[in-house]
């Protein structure tokens, strides 16, 4: 069910999307109008990363995690990791 209603988000975005290029193909040339949408998402994914950014770095025990990964290679060559 969540994978169904992910789908039909992404769906609805993206009607939305080419209703919103369609619009501004009626103001403008069809080609300014697909790079101002694609630019818009374009900042909207930045925005989305930069605050998925920021929320993984207040993740606790990170590095802790960092660090096993680093042991990993000698772990598997047999070495000692500690």
């Amino acid at each position: 069910m969540i994978a169904g209603a992910a789908i039909g988000a992404v769906f609805t975005l993206l009607f939305l999307s080419y209703a919103l290029w369609a619009a501004l193909d009626n103001a403008m040339d069809a080609g300014w109008a697909a790079l101002i949408v694609a630019v818009v998402w374009a900042v909207i994914a930045a925005v989305l990363a930069a605050v998925a950014r920021q929320q993984l770095r207040a993740v606790p025990g990170m590095d802790q995690t960092k660090e096993s990964v680093r042991e990993i290679p000698r772990a598997l060559k047999g070495e000692e990791t500690r």
